[in-house]
């Protein structure tokens, strides 16, 4: 059975997230800031087999609507490098912490999403009473576990965009 720890969730969302931003580099024209989606999303996708059709939609939503939020005249589908890095980094983070691959964080797993996430300083790990309340507020459906739906809208700016595009 696999067994989660900070270092290996760290080590592993560093790994992942290093991974995005070469298929970034390796896509964009040269000295380019923008990437098209969809030549990122094929790049993107050979890491993440078995991602399933909601996730890749969810993640081109985010993509688009955060880079038409930072440069609100980019109304094409051009992903800006810094709104991807922001939005892997998150992605990573719990593709990192959901080692049992079942697209969904338990409580218990929080933590180390948090860990991941936020780059805790060295010897310090999030509180329960930090978990605690990131669950009452990442955990929507209160179904007992979040999904990267769930996570993604927890840090978008505007929830709506899962919906709305």
């Amino acid at each position: 059975a696999n067994t989660q720890t900070y270092p290996n969730s760290f080590s592993s969302s560093r790994e992942i997230s290093t991974k995005f931003k070469s298929h970034f580099e390796a896509g964009a024209s040269k000295n380019s800031d923008f990437i098209d989606l969809d030549t990122l999303i094929l790049l993107v996708n050979m890491d993440m087999p078995g991602l399933s059709n909601e996730d890749i939609e969810v993640f081109r939503k985010l993509l688009l609507a955060s880079t038409q939020d930072k440069y609100p005249g980019k109304n094409d589908t051009h992903v800006h490098k810094e709104v991807f890095f922001d939005i892997s980094k998150a992605w990573a983070a719990f593709s990192a912490t959901d080692i049992n691959n079942d697209n969904s964080i338990s409580k218990n797993e929080l933590k180390y999403l948090l860990y991941c996430y936020e780059d805790f300083k060295e010897g310090t790990f999030p509180t329960t009473q930090r978990v605690d309340y990131e669950w009452m507020n990442i955990d929507k459906d209160r179904s007992k576990s979040i999904s990267r739906k769930e996570w993604l809208e927890y840090l978008s700016i505007d929830p709506s965009i899962f919906f709305s595009r």
